[in-house]
């Protein structure tokens, strides 16, 4: 008995599902563009954007303590994440979505993860007011977004 995979249609049409979904990524954060440029106040002359607020406490500073709501969000839900996305790609495989519908989906996914563990507070707890960290206005976690690039 003998088979020849590379003949067949669907294996060529899977085949050229899995470049498409190669050819871009998912990509989640205060990201450059859209809200992430919003003012976001401070004393200074120049205001704060929420990109610069995003990365003094992603990766934390002299004087405020890292508060990684990007990185430790995806430390603690890779596999959910994983399973998530694994789920997507073979609905994009037997195409029930688009492979651009899956980027998207991940992405939508990933920044609901990242607003959930804001609100759930991360630690170390605030020392200058009462309140969840991180969550003051609600202007930084509101800029968390996604774009399929």
């Amino acid at each position: 008995m003998s088979c020849e995979i590379g003949n067949d249609p669907k294996f060529a049409a899977s085949t050229e599902t899995l470049k498409k979904l190669e050819q871009k990524a998912a990509y989640v954060g205060v990201l450059a563009s859209g809200k992430a440029n919003e003012s976001h106040g401070g004393d200074g002359d120049e205001p704060l954007t929420n990109v610069q607020i995003a990365t003094w406490h992603e990766f934390g500073t002299e004087d405020i303590p890292e508060r990684s709501f990007l990185r430790e969000t995806l430390r603690l839900t890779k596999t959910e994440v994983e399973a998530f996305a694994t789920k997507r790609v073979r609905d994009c495989l037997t195409g029930k979505i688009a492979p651009d519908a899956v980027h998207d989906a991940v992405g939508i996914k990933v920044v609901g993860l990242c607003q959930e563990h804001i609100a759930q507070g991360i630690n170390p707890p605030l020392k200058v007011r009462e309140g969840t960290p991180l969550i003051d206005t609600g202007q930084l976690r509101s800029s968390i977004t996604h774009e399929v690039r």
